[in-house]
């Protein structure tokens, strides 16, 4: 059987309106199915650039990583131990960012 789950995080950025947060599974054996993923901060006043990887290589950028954006073309399959992390730059000194998805996961057998 397929859950759909929404997995979420938050950081806030530094002085320099930086930071970063990441999210997988990590539960062993666990797979998910990502179909959103989404990053915003709250406030906006300057607008962050956001940078996704995927274990470490680049596969989004955004320069809405402020206001909010979000992706519906991801077809990723993170594994247990993977992770998708938002990195944002050039926001708003100590606001918080957030990166939010959603993604589907086999629980049981097929």
């Amino acid at each position: 059987m397929q859950v759909q789950i929404t997995p979420n995080a938050s950081v806030v950025l530094n002085s320099q309106g930086s930071g970063s947060v990441s999210l997988g599974p990590t539960a062993n054996g666990q797979n998910w199915t990502l179909v959103l993923v989404s990053v915003r901060c709250a406030t906006n006043v300057n607008e962050a650039v956001c940078q996704l990887y995927l274990n470490n290589v680049l596969v989004g950028t955004t320069t809405w990583g402020s206001t909010g954006d979000s992706d519906t073309d991801i077809s990723y399959v993170l594994q247990s131990g993977q992770v998708i992390e938002a990195v944002w730059t050039g926001g708003d000194a100590n606001t918080t960012a957030f990166l939010a998805m959603v993604a589907t996961y086999q629980i049981g057998g097929q």
